[in-house]
């Protein structure tokens, strides 16, 4: 075999057991639903990521100063964090969807897509990570 299959074998070994070990995660469930409703959602605004890397910020510019100074920057860089944050963050909408499944169960998803009217048929792919994804689909597949 010369150098160049073997590196191409080497590298297909490397891909697809990749794919095979997990490194690909598949939906583990798909399900059709029926949008029912799609409304505009105003956010609150949150403070703790702004806290987190504020006061993360704040003890970094510390090196070098004692203990009580780190403390001292890194509380005050939480709460400049956590007011910047905040601000940032409130009044952002994002797109919530109720959705009908073909078993008659309703729920409600927060959908980053804002396309979808009601009457529309999607599919809800839930991987096994928990992280749900929709889709739009053909109205076939929602005759229920």
């Amino acid at each position: 075999m010369s150098a160049s299959k073997i590196t191409i074998a080497a590298f297909s070994a490397l891909f697809l057991g990749g794919c095979a070990s997990g490194g690909y995660s598949e939906p583990t469930r798909m399900e059709a639903a029926r949008v029912l409703d799609v409304h505009q959602v105003a956010s609150n605004g949150s403070w703790a990521p702004g806290a987190a890397i504020g006061g993360v910020a704040g003890i970094l510019t510390g090196g070098g100063h004692s203990t009580e100074s780190k403390v001292i920057r890194g509380a005050g860089g939480a709460l400049i964090g956590a007011a910047i944050n905040k601000v940032l963050t409130t009044g952002n909408t994002h797109t919530s969807l109720v959705l009908e499944t073909g078993k008659g169960q309703m729920m409600q998803v927060d959908h980053d897509a804002s396309d979808l009217v009601p009457g529309d048929c999607v599919v809800i792919n839930t991987r096994s990570d928990g992280d749900v994804s929709i889709q739009r689909t053909s109205a076939t597949q929602c005759q229920f």
